[in-house]
């Protein structure tokens, strides 16, 4: 009867128990479910904002790009240009007030900016200053270029703009300046310029072009263009630039055959235009592609936000559902094997839950793991220290024996040479020839040129030192503007033939500096130990040398003298 009566009631509860198992999910589900949205929510916020704003940045970025570029070359444009105008203002002034021909013709040829200079006086005729007389067909150009005769005419300063120079056959610009009734014409150097503009490029097609106040074409990268020098003063961009503004503007490139957008800025006073183009077609092939690249990107991280929900909801209910199934054994009284492995990525709450005292082991034989690994990376600390130190000391004794300017032995290791071989047989290196080198005037360099030439002098002369003596000779910077070379055997005449050749090499390659000419001479002297019956005394061969040297200097430096021991 009571089995009857409590039937009803368990069926009940069985039936309530499987309705909260259909409405009820897991926590699998449910942690599975709270992971996607968690990670997918930002990934897709991301990829919509890229999306929307890819287009928009890619054009902004164009934008500032070509302006910036546009107006960082037309400062240094300018700076040329202005400091070209000065330089003939100068050379005018100096032709209106000084009569020394000499002095004027040295001065027009050490200027850097003008390929030529002429004088043109009213009536046409033409002066030039390197001694050659002007082309009748340069003559004729300067009588007949309408704006360069309309300067000469009305005795103003100014440019002609970009016109084709009859002596080189290739575009020019003539900057010209009254000197009296005359005027002075020059035509200016334009690689300065060209090098510039043909620093900047970009994109596949991306370039720099420049016209001048004209419209004329002073760089491009068409050379039909630039050779025949095309006006293209019609374009909107150049028309806005030769107002004098600055800015960005999209116009058709009959060079490119494209659409482009292009960065624009009027050099100021000047009025040249510079422009940097770059087709648009290669910002909307740079925006597919990152719009593509932002569309792969919420995709993969799509797929790695659900591989990551699903992992993590198994690493944690995995363990969980374990120590579930030990509570069911204990249950039914099975106590063997009560809770199985629950993996070496379980949780470590859950792993401290299963088994203290393994955790306890496992943390003493991680605790000695440890220990070993630290004393293991102490040794190899140690060792490398010990290393560097050894390479630090090997460094520093280099250092300690080497010349820094010349590279050359010092006197340290001088001494230390002539150590060793004082403890060797004097057969093995006699004769033995020492030569000492003294740079003439030296002092006078320094105070006329500057340390870095002479630095150079002497770096010069190391080299050439070098570049004739032997394997086994010992070269030294002996100190200051002085070389010394120890010549273990050798003979005199070796000696004396080297030395000059030494000596013949310096001077016949003097230093051109700043336009100046400076002559570099040797004087040597040389101390000759031959006998092998007399200890050799190496202090008394190199107060011999120092003898010898002096003896070229007091007869009239640039020679070799010899003393013998």
């Amino acid at each position: 009867m009571l089995k009857t009566a409590l039937t009803p009631l368990i069926l009940a509860r069985k039936i309530q128990t499987y309705k909260m198992r259909i409405f009820r999910p897991s926590l699998r589900t449910m942690l599975i479910l709270a992971f996607i949205v968690i990670s997918v929510t930002p990934v897709a916020v991301m990829t919509i904002w890229l999306y929307s704003g890819i287009q928009s940045r890619v054009m902004k970025e164009a934008h500032d790009k070509n302006q910036l570029l546009s107006e960082n070359l037309a400062n240094p444009v300018y700076l040329y240009l202005k400091a070209a105008q000065r330089n003939l203002n100068l050379l005018a002034n100096l032709l209106e007030k000084s009569r020394n021909q000499a002095a004027i013709a040295e001065t027009i040829a050490s200027q850097t900016y003008f390929e030529n200079i002429v004088l043109v006086s009213p009536e046409g005729t033409a002066q030039g200053f390197d001694g050659d007389r002007v082309k009748s067909e340069y003559m004729h150009f300067l009588q007949t270029n309408p704006v360069i005769q309309s300067m000469v005419s009305r005795q103003v300063a100014g440019n002609s703009g970009m016109v084709l120079n009859p002596l080189t056959e290739r575009p020019s610009l003539f900057f010209l300046h009254p000197v009296g009734k005359n005027m002075l014409v020059g035509s200016l150097r334009l690689e300065p310029i060209e090098s510039l503009a043909e620093a900047i490029h970009f994109g596949k097609l991306g370039h720099c072009a420049i016209t001048d106040q004209f419209g004329n074409i002073v760089h491009h990268p068409n050379s039909k263009w630039v050779s025949s020098v095309k006006n293209i003063s019609g374009w909107p961009i150049v028309q806005t630039g030769l107002q004098g503004r600055r800015g960005v503007m999209t116009f058709y490139s009959p060079f490119i055959k494209a659409d482009m957008i292009a960065g624009y800025a009027a050099v100021p006073e000047f009025n040249w235009v510079i422009l940097t183009p770059q087709p648009l077609s290669e910002l909307t092939a740079e925006a597919k592609t990152l719009i593509n690249g932002s569309l792969l990107f919420g995709a993969l991280g799509l797929v790695i936000s659900v591989s990551l929900a699903i992992f993590l909801a198994n690493w944690i209910t995995q363990p969980i559902n374990a120590l579930a199934e030990g509570v069911k054994r204990i249950r039914k009284n099975d106590y063997s094997g009560i809770f199985s492995p629950l993996g070496m990525i379980a949780p470590q709450e859950i792993e401290t839950l299963r088994n203290h005292s393994i955790h306890m082991v496992d943390s003493i034989r991680e605790a000695v793991a440890a220990r070993d690994e630290l004393n293991h990376q102490l040794e190899n600390r140690v060792r490398q220290a010990t290393q560097e130190l050894t390479d630090a000391n090997k460094k520093l004794s280099k250092h300690a024996h080497i010349d820094e300017l010349t590279n050359l032995k010092n006197r340290r290791a001088l001494w230390a040479q002539l150590s060793d071989l004082n403890q060797s047989d004097p057969e093995s290196y006699l004769p033995m020839q020492v030569m000492l080198f003294d740079v003439d005037q030296f002092k006078q360099i320094n105070d006329s040129y500057g340390h870095d030439v002479g630095d150079y002098v002497l770096t010069r002369v190391a080299r050439e030192i070098e570049n004739h003596t032997r394997d086994k000779d010992f070269v030294v910077r002996y100190g200051g503007d002085e070389f010394l070379v120890v010549m273990p055997g050798c003979t005199p005449g070796n000696a004396y033939r080297r030395a000059e050749a030494i000596r013949a090499s310096i001077m016949s390659s003097p230093l051109i500096v700043n336009g100046h000419t400076i002559q570099v001479t040797l004087s040597i002297g040389i101390a000759d130990q031959t006998s092998t019956d007399a200890a050799t005394d190496f202090s008394e061969m190199l107060k011999a040398a120092d003898k010898a040297m002096y003896q070229s200097k007091e007869g009239g430096r640039n020679r070799v003298s010899f003393k013998k021991i």
